[in-house]
């Protein structure tokens, strides 16, 4: 179904990966060569493991780039970049997923790099993203605004929560794309799954356009696929 620009794929939740899977593989078959930003989380997960089990490969010459990383002075294993080696194996790509440095000495030179690299491969062609409980798109926290670009974050409670059972104390700062970049994306797919992010989702998709939700900012995005679990889609009506 669709809501103005806004299409939205419901799935039964135990359907959700491979759902996800086919629409991503459709967006991604509007470009040659595809710059492709990648979440990851829960909500993802479901979707890496509908790679493996399909053997599904990115298009040749897809260039990969994380949306976001913690800060931390020693690797560990909650970092995204242990997340994407768990559950993107290198055989599902042509390339590694790149992504700053979690230990970088300098995160705010760190991410600069980082940013700088996509931009220069023209941006995202497609950015998939998933969306926090306090509605925020990568690291992009209540409070950002639209047109934020990447940089060093301090992270909220709720988000810290995420890792807290991986290190202690969790990362106070992390690095991120911002909404600028994210929005300039020719597609964006937004990924939602399970019963507590259904008030959020209803929020971000239906409610006023506000950084106090900056994944509500994604109602101005001109191609936004929206593919979620009948539980994540039991609040929202569109």
């Amino acid at each position: 179904m669709t809501n103005g620009s806004i299409a939205v794929v419901s799935a039964a939740p135990e359907q959700f990966g491979t759902i996800a899977l086919a629409t991503l593989r459709d967006l991604l078959g509007g470009f040659d060569e595809p710059v492709v930003g990648l979440p990851t989380g829960r909500t993802p997960v479901a979707l890496y493991e509908a790679m493996a089990r399909r053997q599904y490969t990115f298009p040749p010459g897809a260039r990969l780039f994380a949306i976001d990383e913690y800060c931390s002075p020693t690797r560990r294993e909650g970092t995204n970049a242990a997340f994407f080696d768990r559950f993107l194996p290198r055989a599902s790509c042509h390339a590694a997923v790149a992504l700053p440095r979690a230990d970088a000495a300098d995160p705010h030179a760190e991410v600069r790099r980082f940013c700088a690299a996509i931009a220069d491969v023209g941006g995202f062609d497609v950015a998939v993203v998933g969306i926090g409980d306090n509605g925020h798109v990568a690291f992009n926290e209540p409070g950002s605004a639209i047109d934020s670009g990447c940089r060093v974050i301090e992270l909220t409670a709720s988000t810290r929560a995420q890792v807290d059972a991986t290190w202690t104390p969790p990362p106070e700062t992390g690095m991120t794309v911002g909404m600028a970049q994210i929005m300039a994306a020719d597609q964006v797919l937004l990924l939602a799954s399970g019963p507590a992010k259904s008030e959020i989702l209803s929020a971000a998709l239906t409610g006023p356009v506000t950084d106090h939700v900056p994944a509500s900012f994604l109602q101005l995005h001109p191609h936004l696929t929206v593919v979620a679990d009948a539980l994540a889609l039991s609040g929202v009506s569109l």
